[in-house]
C-alpha cells in the first residue's frame, strides 16, 4: 500500500522550447533520509532517535518531450524515506533495512513560462500573425518565423485572406505523451485594418 504522505511535491517551470524537445533538470530539494550515525534507538542526537533526518538532495530529472502545463510526473523512490513501526527496531541492527519499498515518490508539477509569440493548445503550437489588410489586397504576404526547434520557416499568407483564417502545418506541433502523435503548427491570421 502506497504511503502518499511521504511523497514530495515540487513545481517546475518550463519554456515551450523545453516542453517541445524535452529537457534534463537538475535541482535541489529537502527529503528525509536514513540517519548515518544511529547506533541505538532514542540515543542519537543526530536525528533525535527517529532514525531519519532532513538532508538536501540533488537530483537530475529527465522531462520527456511533449509535457504540458498542469501535467504531473511521478518518479518513484525519490521522496521521503520512512520507517514502518514494526521495522523501527530493526533499523539499528540491519544497515540494509531501508529498501525502495520504504521510500516515497517525487511528484513534479509542470508549469509553463509564457512565450513571446508562441502559445499552445494541447499538441498544437499556435502563432498569431498580424498583417495589414492593404498588404494582402494585391499579392501574397511572406514572412519568416523561428520555430521552437530553431528551424527558420517561411510562411506564406494568400492575398485576400480573412481575419481569423487558420493555416495548418502538420507535424510541427508537440508530440503527445498520450498517443505519441505529433500536433500541428497553427498560423492564425490577424488582419489589421489600415
Amino acid at each position: 500500500m502506497e504511503n502518499y504522505s511521504n511523497d514530495i511535491s515540487i513545481k517546475i517551470k518550463l519554456t515551450l522550447e523545453e516542453m517541445y524537445s524535452g529537457v534534463t533538470k537538475k535541482f535541489k530539494y529537502k527529503r528525509k533520509k536514513p540517519c548515518n550515525v544511529c547506533k541505538k534507538p532514542r540515543g542519537c542526537t543526530n536525528c533525535s532517535g527517529q532514525g531519519l533526518r532532513i538532508e538536501e538532495s540533488i537530483e537530475e530529472i529527465k522531462i520527456p518531450e511533449g509535457v504540458d502545463k498542469g501535467m504531473v510526473l511521478k518518479f518513484k523512490n525519490r521522496g521521503h524515506y520512512f520507517i514502518e513501526k514494526k521495522n523501527f527496531w530493526n533499523l539499528f541492527s540491519n544497515k540494509n533495512s531501508h529498501t525502495n519499498n520504504n521510500v516515497g515518490s517525487l511528484i513534479i508539477n509542470i508549469e509553463e513560462v509564457k512565450h513571446d509569440y508562441f502559445s499552445r493548445d494541447k499538441a498544437d503550437l499556435i502563432y498569431k500573425c498580424q498583417i495589414r489588410k492593404s498588404d494582402l489586397t494585391k499579392t501574397d504576404k511572406k514572412f519568416e518565423i523561428k520555430h521552437l526547434d530553431d528551424e527558420i520557416m517561411t510562411i506564406q499568407i494568400p492575398k485576400n485572406t480573412i481575419d481569423g483564417k487558420i493555416f495548418r502545418i502538420k507535424g510541427k506541433g508537440f508530440k503527445s505523451i498520450a498517443d505519441n502523435q505529433t500536433g500541428s503548427l497553427l498560423i492564425i491570421a490577424k488582419i489589421i485594418e489600415d
